[in-house]
Order: structure tokens, then C-alpha cells, then sequence
């Protein structure tokens, strides 16, 4: 099987978990296999060995190839599997993001070429990003979705190569204003690049679940054997000792906002967390000195990204500086489309 070929199925793998996290498919999450990956589904028992070998949440594991060979023995329920994964990936592709046609009614026209450089996070592809890029895309924006290999370089190094394929990219396309969104491990790398560097063309900066004060399941699992190993290097730097390279960096100087998640499906990992918790990231560690604005939404460290009300949160503080908020008891969706087509009429 071809790396595309295993990247969409595990695409329609990280929707699948989506859809039970959310209470739409009752009990067919039990659990989720907690890895140092940050975002590998399993089911228990019988299912966890057909499906967890075959639907895992888009990551650059090399490992995982040698659970597809293994996956030959079953070949029959495999077809079954298969067959009804196609059918998830037809429908989600075809389908429109719930919510969003409300945002793109009153999408605004760029009045000059905008970029939007998305990251994805540690040990994730860019697969994880496709709805993201597709929404901006729709409303207007060139989109640059760089995959690089969160295991293989320090921040230091990863930092300069995603962000400066992302600027090239959206400099070929004669792009006046870049801007960064970026999830968990990315939001790292741009804090880092700007520390160092100047972008002249920077526009705004959403992070979402970015362990911008560090993550305590790192001071707790980098102590164990193999870490690093399965982890890659980056992940040691994200701990919240004082040797960890995010508590070093200074507060931010650019237009940012922050999403953070405060529900886990992580319940071990959450045991590490304090407060509030995405099930990788603490709601405080999110935040950083200078943003601009803040958001917290009921979703997780590992699917935050492909939300509804996240892409338009994501969409309006590119626009506007500022996320929407919502009254106690408003439905997130319906504010944000308010909130939008106000801005469309009083224009």
C-alpha cells in the first residue's frame, strides 16, 4: 500500500474516532491507545487489533507500515472495513463543513493576495490539516499545508524549514500578507522563527492547543525507555522544566490568538494535567504573554483542528484581530455567523 494510500485511510480512521468521541456512534470509542504520537486511536479487544492496526490517526510513525503487513492475514473483514471506510471518505469529502456555509455567506474579498501558512503537530501529517486548508481556500485564501517530520530535527531546525517552504510558497504566489495557523507542535516553531527572525509581510497568528508553557505528560513520560524513540526529538523539548525550550522563549510580539481545547479523551494522560485539560495540553499552558486574544472550546488536543466552530474561529481572527465570543448558553455556530454578516451589512 502506497504512503497516500495509507495517509487517506487514516484520515477517514481520525474522522471515524471524531464521530464516536462525540457521542454520535455511543460506545464505539472505549478508549484511546495512548502513545507518545499524540494521536493514535484504538479500540479494545478483538476491534482494537482489526482497526488499530489498519485506522490510525495520520502520523509519520514508520512503524506503523509493519502493522499493515500483519493486517494480510485477515484479509476478509478486512474487506468489510475497507469498504465502509471508502464510503466514510466519499461522504466526508462531498460533504460541506456543518456551520461553515454561514461563515462563507459573508466571507469578505481579499482586497489583497493572502497566504495562510498551516503546521501541523508533532508526529502528524499534513492529512490532519486538509479541512482547515480547503475552508481557507474557500474563502479566499492561497493555502500552504507544509508536511515536514516533526522526529527527525530539533525545533531549532524544523522551525526554519516548514516556516521557510511555507513563505516561498506563498511569496511564488505573490502573496502581500502572510499569515501562520497552526496546531500544537506548530504554533512552537513560529513562536521560535519570529524570536529570531523578521517577516515583513507577517499578518496574524492562530494557534490552536499549542503547549506554549510546556506539557506536563512530557516531564512525566520522557523519563521512560524509548521516548525520544518513538517520540522524535522535538518532544523532550516541550516538557516544563526549566531546561525546556518552550519556557525559555519569550512572550510574543505579533497579532496572535489562541484556541484551546478543555475536553480529553485521554483520561491517563489527563491524570498528569493540571486544571482544565485538551488530554495533551493544559488550558493555562496554552496561553503566552502578548496575544491578542484568547478562546477556549469543549474539543480535543487531537481533532481541535478539524471542528467546525474551531475553522470559523480560525477564519473571522484572520479577518479580524479577534475571536468571536459567545454569551453563556449561545450556540457557538450561530454567533460566529451573526457576528460575521453584521460586519458584511455595516460595511
Amino acid at each position: 500500500m502506497s504512503a497516500n494510500r495509507r495517509l487517506c485511510v487514516a484520515d477517514a480512521a481520525g474522522q471515524l474516532c471524531r464521530l464516536g468521541a462525540d457521542g454520535n456512534l455511543p460506545g464505539l470509542i472505549l478508549f484511546e491507545v495512548l502513545t507518545p504520537s499524540f494521536g493514535v486511536c484504538g479500540l479494545s479487544g478483538p476491534i482494537a487489533f482489526l482497526l488499530g492496526s489498519v485506522m490510525l490517526i495520520d502520523t509519520d510513525l514508520p512503524a506503523i507500515s509493519h502493522q499493515l503487513r500483519i493486517m494480510n492475514i485477515f484479509r476478509p473483514p478486512n474487506i468489510f472495513f475497507i469498504a465502509a471506510i471508502s464510503s466514510l471518505i466519499v461522504s466526508l469529502a462531498g460533504a460541506p463543513v456543518a456551520g461553515s456555509q454561514e461563515v462563507q455567506d459573508a466571507d469578505y474579498s481579499l482586497t489583497l493576495k493572502e497566504c495562510v501558512v498551516l503546521l501541523h503537530g508533532l508526529s502528524r501529517t499534513d492529512f490532519s490539516m486538509l479541512r482547515m486548508e480547503r475552508a481557507l481556500e474557500e474563502s479566499g485564501y492561497v493555502v500552504a499545508n507544509i508536511q515536514y517530520d516533526s522526529r527527525e530535527h530539533v525545533v531549532e531546525e524544523l522551525a526554519t524549514l516548514a516556516i521557510e517552504e511555507g513563505v516561498q510558497i506563498c511569496r511564488e504566489q505573490n502573496a502581500k500578507r502572510i499569515h501562520f495557523t497552526t496546531h500544537s507542535l506548530g504554533g512552537i516553531l513560529v513562536r521560535y522563527y519570529m524570536h529570531i527572525n523578521e517577516l515583513p509581510d507577517l499578518g496574524r497568528v492562530v494557534m490552536m492547543a499549542p503547549p506554549n508553557q510546556g506539557s506536563e505528560i512530557i516531564d512525566v513520560f520522557s523519563r521512560m525507555p524509548g521516548f525520544e524513540l518513538f517520540s522524535g526529538e522535538p518532544a523532550i523539548q516541550l516538557g516544563t522544566g526549566p531546561g525546556s525550550l518552550v519556557t525559555n522563549l519569550p512572550g510574543v510580539t505579533f497579532e496572535l490568538g489562541i484556541i484551546a481545547g478543555n475536553r480529553s479523551i485521554s483520561p491517563f494522560f489527563s491524570l498528569a494535567l493540571p486544571n482544565r485539560d485538551d488530554g495533551k495540553v493544559s488550558v493555562e499552558s496554552t496561553k503566552v504573554a502578548g496575544m491578542r486574544d484568547f478562546i477556549e472550546v469543549p474539543y480535543s488536543h487531537t481533532f481541535i483542528m478539524q471542528r467546525e466552530e474551531v475553522i470559523g474561529q480560525v477564519k473571522y481572527f484572520l479577518r479580524n484581530g479577534r475571536f468571536v465570543h459567545a454569551e453563556t448558553n449561545s450556540n457557538p455556530a450561530t454567533v460566529i455567523r451573526d457576528a460575521v454578516l453584521s460586519i458584511g451589512t455595516n460595511n
